[in-house]
């Protein structure tokens, strides 16, 4: 199966008054193939990009950028604040809730509406995978398991912290990662890999290994992750576009960050446009015909096939 890709964008500045919705004309439809949209942790572009300890992310990332295999595109990225909440609540809602500087959340905390909201009201099947989450729609700040699989946390969860999901039932579709079978994926899925796995990591004395933040061996562990995933997604027929959270610095709100688009249904060719997170959401709005909430109004759409 030809896998194709694209993977990196940036966006300038946006206001921080909520602007009205905008409606996007066209019918919801079917998907040509499942989406997967995973969001890594806590490193910039220059961090990611060229960095040896993740061999996997920069051959797709290469192969786009020069037109050498099968990834062809590439894009550019921009988080939209700091630190990682907002960034969730971002790409769920076109805003940042009044949560730009903090981390602190408890499940159904924001009344706000969601795509989540969106896409069960025009029937298409989704669900957030979290790793290391003990149960469906488990409302705890963080959750350890083992000493290696690494911690969940409510801060990286892009669904639960919404009350219109938590009080609801579709907080069902909201399921630990071991509850995606790449038999029957939903339309639409988000994941967070664990605070091991998404390049997070954790202060020497942790009890997680390969797990300390700022060591190369943080990275490495992230990047197998990646491999193992996607191999077996886009072998499946999903498409699959990863992110990250954040990057370092203010540049457009949360700085630099790589992305990347792979999958069999990605289009060929470069695209020069500048995201942001709120661009996430606006594709996939624009994908199904839906509502532009708050800043995916402005944003231009990343281009999800």
């Amino acid at each position: 199966m030809k896998v194709r890709g694209i993977g990196f964008l940036a966006i300038g500045a946006l206001a921080l008054g909520i602007p009205l919705s905008v409606a996007h004309p066209g019918p919801a439809r079917a998907a040509t193939a499942p989406l997967i949209i995973v969001m890594m942790e806590n490193h910039g572009y220059s961090q990611v990009i060229g960095n040896s300890k993740m061999p996997y992310f920069n051959a797709l990332w290469n192969e786009g950028k020069n037109k050498t295999g099968p990834v062809t595109d590439y894009l550019q990225m921009y988080a939209v604040s700091h630190p990682s909440l907002p960034n969730y609540l971002a790409i769920a809602s076109g805003y940042t809730q009044h949560k730009p500087g903090t981390d602190t959340i408890t499940a159904g905390q924001i009344p706000a509406k969601s795509v989540w909201d969106q896409l069960t009201a025009a029937g298409v099947s989704w669900r957030v995978f979290q790793e290391g989450m003990p149960s469906t729609c488990f409302n705890g700040i963080t959750y350890n398991s083992t000493a290696t699989d690494g911690q969940y946390a409510l801060k990286h969860n892009p669904a639960t912290p919404f009350g219109p999901v938590y009080a609801s039932a579709e907080c069902q579709h909201v399921v630990p990662l071991t509850a995606l079978s790449t038999s029957s994926l939903p339309q639409v899925s988000f994941v967070t890999p664990n605070l091991c796995d998404d390049d997070h990591g954790f202060p020497s004395g942790d009890p997680f290994t390969n797990c300390v933040t700022g060591t190369p061996g943080l990275l490495t562990r992230g990047d197998a992750w990646l491999k193992s995933h996607l191999t077996a997604w886009t072998k499946a027929g999903a498409d699959v576009l990863v992110t990250w959270d954040e990057g370092a610095g203010t540049v457009h709100g949360g700085g630099q960050i790589a992305a990347l688009l792979t999958g069999p249904g990605v289009p060929a060719g470069q695209n020069s446009t500048l995201f942001t997170h709120y661009s996430v959401l606006a594709g996939i709005e624009k994908k199904y015909g839906l509502t532009l909430l708050g800043n995916a109004a402005t944003a231009s759409p990343v281009p999800l096939p």
